[in-house]
């Protein structure tokens, strides 16, 4: 089920329950004022922002008005000049019962109502009672046209108020059932930050704050009294979000809040909706990225290329120093191997990790509560090749017999200049010039430009007085998979040694 269908099948579970609410409600109600000849029907239809005089002269007496919003924004109703008991209903459409309040003496002698969002075109009901005690009233009705409040039709998902960026709206709860959803399209690439406050000091309510994608699953929650600014959080261009605000228990009823989604436009932060290797971000070497983790489980790939052979360096760490939150990094070729690179809570350095021409991958995740906590990052590439081609100079060996055999080492091979960034070569000796009849083909280290080998080698036949092969090498770098990065093949150098 899609948010849309869900918010319909919600909606239409909760007019059921507004619709039983409001009949038990009324006829709890009525017992304290019961209905007197005039019913609801008999309504007087009023003007808004206009005062209404009236007096209730005989026990249990009702005074039913009606009243229809003008445009979009927000009204409270107020009871003023109240000299007896008396009691405030209000009715909306639907016949669910939007507020209750009653004056039973005291020098505040006026009945206000809390505030509340309408649109145009929606319809109330006011009912105004007493008990057993008359009263004259003056009643008005103080609507206020505005485009910065919720509406009173935005309870559901497909009824989402399109919510402008950097702008503030304001809402509030009418019981613990309603719902207030905001619809956000993003126009280009960059961050949102959520703010929800309360809009009066003092009140201690508290909401239920969601954001989700169209598709209904959760991308951020939040449960707060004192209100809150979210972090930072990425998203694509053409990305659509609904944000979601409840009453949590029941605590915030009646209590107005501002909700502030506020943008930054940027190519420099996450996109959300990277939590796998095929959904990685691109990113670009030698510029610094900011990013979030939403919350202890959630992953964030991140792709890049590097243009030559050589180092890739990275540098991370959290936004904040006083972050006490730890990642894992790893990294990632595109077969699927991969290295660790990062396991901390502080900004680190990681070098030396050499990476042939390529695209690589890179995986952030939670290690102990790094969830929603803003972290760094940038990757940086050098440019390290094989410079220069190897040339064999001389060839060192020792002959040894046996009473059983006769045979001779291969002790060292000296190139003329040790090669700049190898790691080591690989020797390859043959018996003939085209290096078809190997005879050995090895890796060795070596961190000079003498390759220590120390093989034994036997003449083909007892009889030979010489023996001849032929020696090439060729550099190799070992990357970060530990795989060998191999340089230009050597000169093919001919050796004959005299077999005593």
């Amino acid at each position: 089920m899609t948010i849309k269908e869900t918010g319909s099948a919600v909606r239409r579970l909760t007019k059921t329950m507004l619709l039983l609410a409001a009949a038990l409600l009324v006829g709890g109600i009525l017992a304290l004022a019961p209905q007197g000849e005039a019913k609801a029907a008999d309504a007087t239809e009023i003007e808004v922002n206009t005062d209404i005089s009236g007096s209730l002269s005989t026990s249990n007496q009702n005074d039913y008005y009606t009243f229809t919003s003008p445009s979009d924004g927000y009204f409270y109703v107020t009871v003023s000049a109240v000299s007896n008991y008396a009691y405030l209903y209000i009715y909306d459409s639907t016949n669910a019962q939007r507020y209750y309040g009653h004056y039973s003496g005291g020098s505040n002698n006026t009945i206000t109502s809390y505030t509340m969002p309408t649109s145009e075109g929606n319809s109330y009901t006011i009912r105004i009672c007493n008990s057993n005690w008359s009263t004259n009233y003056t009643m008005k009705v103080n609507f206020t046209a505005t485009d910065d409040w919720e509406n009173d039709n935005d309870g559901s998902a497909e009824n989402a108020i399109d919510l402008a960026l950097d702008t503030t709206i304001h809402g509030n709860m009418w019981s613990s059932s309603d719902q207030d959803w905001y619809k956000v399209t993003l126009d280009e690439r960059g961050t949102i930050s959520i703010s929800l406050k309360h809009d009066t000091v003092g009140q201690t309510g508290t909401w239920n704050f969601s954001i989700l994608d169209e598709d209904g699953n959760s991308l951020y929650s939040k449960t707060q009294t004192s209100g809150f600014t979210s972090s930072e959080l990425g998203y694509r261009k053409g990305t659509v979000l609904y944000l979601k605000v409840t009453s949590y228990g029941g605590s915030a009823l009646n209590e107005t809040y501002s909700l502030t989604c506020s943008f930054t436009k940027t190519k420099k932060y996450e996109m959300e909706g990277n939590d796998s290797q095929s959904k990685a971000n691109s990113i670009t070497v030698d510029k610094k990225y900011t990013a979030i983790l939403n919350g202890s489980s959630d992953v964030d790939w991140y792709k890049f290329k590097m243009d030559e052979d050589g180092y890739m360096k990275l540098k991370f760490g959290p936004v904040d120093i006083s972050n006490t939150g730890t990642w894992y990094v790893y990294l990632y070729d595109k077969n699927g191997n991969s290295v660790r690179l990062y396991n901390a809570s502080t900004t680190k350095t990681i070098k030396k990790n050499y990476l042939k021409k390529g695209t690589y991958y890179l995986k952030v995740y939670n290690y102990s509560s790094a969830g929603w906590v803003p972290y760094t990052f940038k990757v940086t590439e050098t440019a390290k090749t094989f410079s220069s081609t190897p040339v064999i100079k001389s060839v060192s060996t020792k002959y040894s017999y046996s009473y059983t055999k006769k045979y001779f080492k291969l002790t060292s091979i000296t190139l003329s200049k040790k090669i700049s960034l190898a790691d080591g070569y690989a020797v390859t000796i043959a018996n003939d010039k085209s290096l078809s009849e190997v005879v050995t083909s090895a890796n060795y280290s070596a961190d000079s430009k003498t390759i220590t080998i120390g093989n034994e080698y036997q003449p083909k036949s007892s009889d030979d007085s010489t023996v001849t092969f032929y020696i090439q090498v060729r550099p190799y770098k070992t990357d970060a998979f530990g795989n060998k990065v191999y340089g230009k093949k050597s000169n093919i150098y001919k050796k004959t040694v005299a077999v005593k």
